[in-house]
């Protein structure tokens, strides 16, 4: 019985080690708390328990506010990945995947327009992880063009990024 419990701890520290390698060290302990409980990977009071463990034990740390495997962590799970059942990496790996899903990307590209006093303004962005990667801001001079502008934009942003580069560049 004691030996169970032993494996079933391993397994569990596992597989908060594991997520968060496969999460790319992108997540705050609040977004880390929400995946495992909304996936129902491990209770609250285990995984806390576990994770604190992980900590003291040096094999995750924080680091600008993210969670990060430690070397020592990345060489655990590197040597016991194996003990890991296929179906919780396989629905670890569907979960992780699906937070890099479109929506994310969709909501990170913005295209609007405004109208003040006659006047139009377009506002095209591109955001990602929350940091302005594209922001133009720019007057036109009707509301079919600012229309036209933002419907453009919104079908390939990347190619208008590029473009607007290729132009500052040249």
């Amino acid at each position: 019985m004691e030996t169970f419990n032993i494996q079933e701890l391993a397994q569990n520290k596992l597989i908060i080690l594991y997520i968060i390698q496969k999460s790319s060290n992108t997540f705050h302990e609040d977004d880390l708390t929400s995946f495992i409980l909304k996936n129902e990977f491990l209770n609250y009071f285990f995984y806390k328990q576990y994770l604190g463990e992980l900590y003291d034990n040096g094999f995750v740390e924080i680091i600008d506010h993210y969670i990060q495997l430690t070397e020592e962590g990345q060489i655990a799970l590197e040597m016991f990945n194996d003990r890991l059942p296929k179906n919780i990496v396989n629905s670890i790996d569907k979960e992780i995947e699906n937070l890099k899903e479109p929506t994310d990307y969709e909501n990170s590209i913005i295209a609007n327009y405004k109208k003040e006093n006659e006047r139009f303004f377009v506002n095209l962005a591109i955001i990602e992880f929350e940091v302005d990667i594209f922001n133009l801001n720019l007057e036109v001079p009707s509301e079919q063009y600012a229309i036209g502008i933002c419907d453009r934009f919104k079908k390939n942003p990347e190619e208008f990024y590029m473009n607007v580069i290729q132009y500052l560049e040249s």
